[in-house]
């Protein structure tokens, strides 16, 4: 019997959202005001568009499997944001005020929890309850987890290394990404090696999308970002353009130490200080680890393309190189 399956990736696309949406607005009617407030920002569902690209086959059909491992992988990240503006006190969030800002921190912490559940719970209503247990999701929610425990844990060190940092979010942000090219590698083939490979591109450009966003922390105003910048070391997050800079300016480092710069100089500072510059010439390795491995992944024509449009949209966010 021949597995069903959407007939392209658009279609399997609308397949996702649905089933994100229903979890969204078809929530226990405890939670479902603040699920609906939710799902009227529903962000640009990269991880989802990765997963769905990366099941996507010979024929150009996407597996139906894939549609709740998508809105599965949505529903973990919204939850994750969710706690993430709770932590940062964050007001803003994809342009509209956040869970916390709305409804205060108590209900978001829960309404997060809520999300993790329904996350798991969506993802695992496959037809193939096989390949859920193939997925191990429980680890990648622990990588991101341990991601985040780090940055806590490192909050306000002004030693911290460029290494320390990517190891950082190398579970906080990029685990998620690589569980995503993971998920839909699983619908896509039988092979450990291959899948693995896939995983490791979905890596590179989960560091290369955070490493952008740290860029943009520096470079974007408020109304391009849709959301609060330059906030990250008010909130003691020390991100690798200001690492590099503190590195190299001993006397930045020095009055950092005594108390808080305004953020017109820092951010001065970190562009003189060559942060930007580091920050971008690292991205550019990660883009060109990630293009250099494009052609192991074995994909159909059309599938390599969709793989290299989200490669490039992760390069373009870190311009310019």
């Amino acid at each position: 019997m021949t597995e069903q399956a959407f007939p392209d990736f658009e279609h399997a696309l609308a397949g996702a959202q649905k089933r994100l949406n229903d979890a969204l607005l078809s929530s226990p009617s405890l939670v479902r005001e603040y699920t609906a407030h939710l799902a009227m920002s529903p962000g640009k569902q990269l991880r989802a568009r990765c997963l769905l690209a990366c099941a996507q086959q010979e024929d150009g059909r996407v597996p139906a499997d894939a549609a709740p491992l998508a809105a599965g992988v949505e529903l973990l990240h919204l939850a994750t944001l969710v706690h993430d503006d709770v932590m940062d006190d964050a007001g803003l969030r994809r342009g509209a005020p956040t869970l916390q800002a709305r409804y205060g921190k108590r209900v978001a912490v829960i309404c997060g929890d809520w999300l993790l559940a329904a996350a798991l719970r969506t993802a695992a209503a496959l037809n193939n309850r096989e390949r859920f247990l193939s997925l191990r999701l429980p680890g990648y929610i622990g990588r991101v987890c341990l991601g985040e425990l780090r940055q806590t844990a490192e909050n306000g060190n002004l030693g911290l290394t460029a290494p320390q940092y990517l190891r950082i979010i190398g579970g906080k942000t990029a685990a998620l990404f690589a569980g995503s090219f993971y998920a839909g590698a699983l619908l896509f083939t039988d092979e450990h090696e291959l899948r693995q490979r896939y995983a490791r591109f979905g890596r590179y450009l989960g560091l290369l999308f955070q490493l952008a966003d740290d860029l943009g922390d520096f470079t974007l105003d408020q109304d391009l970002a849709r959301k609060p910048v330059r906030s990250d070391y008010e909130q003691g997050v020390i991100t690798l353009p200001l690492i590099h800079a503190l590195a190299k300016d001993p006397e930045l480092s020095a009055r950092a130490r005594e108390g808080r710069i305004p953020m017109d100089e820092l951010a001065e500072r970190v562009r003189a200080g060559g942060g930007l510059d580091f920050t971008r010439a690292l991205c550019r390795r990660y883009h060109d680890r990630a293009l250099r491995l494009l052609p192991a992944l074995h994909a159909p024509k059309e599938k390599e393309a969709r793989l290299l449009s989200l490669l490039e949209r992760a390069g373009r966010a870190a311009q310019p190189f």
